[in-house]
């Protein structure tokens, strides 16, 4: 018989980063090292709009990210009325010019710039030559309304997005700012025969974890998740030549939230019964080219 289990060269802590995403089918291998990343990670979308004149008092431009929708409206002097929030809007940016601005491209482009420079999942950058504005999402994923994203709702002014612009891809969300004591514990169901040997009937895999950069955009996308059905992925890609990834399908999310302690934190808990752990869930490595 051959003899695989020995060694010691792959005895090294797993170092967690979670990914969640709702359940639609199993989840299978990715191929390579490299796409098992960007499987994950996603790849960012970059928005590149064409800048020019504005007429103020509640004009917009919507940009977005994996994780919100800007609506970016101009506000005169900062005395203009906020605009209705457009369909699927998840979040408002007051962009504030002077009235001697709002016909200058390079003062639309570089305010433009700054406001989105100040939110978490995107960062901006003008260049005035060709009133260029590039918007990069923080983090990988399909943004949300990507219909919308060269809608400009702007009077009298002529936006566009660049063809190159990319939407992004990917659909597993990367939870961050979880705290260190996650716990993956199976808990074997088990009973003896005759002759006294353990059989192990079923085993339910209990997963609990912590979120604790808690704002209201990732309390609602978790509350429209909650009681759901979910797959949930963890991955330790300390070495991104060989990352290291668990995942487990069709499980019930079960949230819960506490806003008291050093932070306010979302609890988060799953439980998945099978009739084996080993046989019931994914484990993959790129150590050697296994299939």
């Amino acid at each position: 018989m051959t003899s695989p289990l020995y060694g010691n060269q792959y005895s090294k802590k797993f170092n967690a980063t979670f990914y969640m995403k709702p359940y639609t089918a199993a989840t299978t291998k990715p191929a390579t090292a490299a796409l098992a990343l960007s499987t994950f990670d996603g790849v960012k979308s970059i928005d590149v709009f064409t800048t020019d004149a504005v007429k103020g008092d509640g004009d917009y431009i919507i940009v977005s990210s994996p994780t919100n929708a800007y609506c970016c409206w101009f506000s005169e002097n900062g005395s203009a009325t906020k605009p209705a929030a457009p369909t699927g809007c998840t979040a408002f940016l007051e962009i504030e010019v002077a009235t001697a601005g709002l016909t200058d491209a390079d003062v639309i482009g570089a305010a433009l710039a700054t406001a989105i420079n100040t939110t978490d999942d995107l960062t901006a950058s003008y260049a005035s030559g060709t009133n260029a504005l590039t918007v990069t999402a923080v983090q990988g994923g399909t943004r949300i309304l990507a219909a919308s994203v060269g809608t400009a709702v702007v009077t009298g002014a002529s936006w566009a997005v660049a063809p190159t612009a990319s939407t992004g891809t990917g659909d597993w969300m990367k939870i961050g700012g979880v705290a260190e004591d996650f716990s993956f514990e199976p808990a074997p169901n088990e009973i003896r025969d005759s002759v006294g040997n353990k059989i192990t009937t079923y085993e339910d895999m209990d997963i609990s974890y912590e979120l604790m950069n808690v704002n209201q955009r990732n309390f609602d996308i978790l509350k429209a998740l909650n009681k759901t059905q979910v797959s949930i992925a963890v991955m330790d890609k300390s070495s991104t030549s060989y990352p290291k990834i668990f995942c487990l399908d069709d499980l019930t999310l079960n949230v819960s939230f506490t806003p008291s302690g050093d932070t306010a934190r979302i609890p988060i808990m799953l439980s998945k019964r099978t009739e084996d752990i080993i046989s019931g869930s994914y484990f993959w490595t790129y150590d050697t080219d296994l299939v």
